[in-house]
């Protein structure tokens, strides 16, 4: 039995409604995925500073201990 005029309505305007909750959540998902990476961007920029900084004081601490060689 085909559907009425109004049965096709009701229907598309579920799924438009439908279409927009999964745009709505897509774009959601984004900006999480987004966030993240920039949260991953400053740990890893951190990781690096905190890398230098211990690499060059353990450079200065050698150059202390005595009987070391001068660099």
């Amino acid at each position: 039995m085909p559907l009425t005029n109004q049965e096709m309505e009701a229907k598309l305007a579920a799924l438009e409604d439908r279409v927009g909750l999964l745009t709505a959540t897509v774009d959601t998902l984004e900006t999480r995925w987004d966030q993240k990476g920039q949260e991953w961007a400053d740990w890893s920029l951190l990781l690096h500073v905190l890398t230098e900084v211990i690499d060059r004081q353990l450079e200065r601490d050698r150059g202390k201990t005595p009987g070391a060689s001068p660099a």
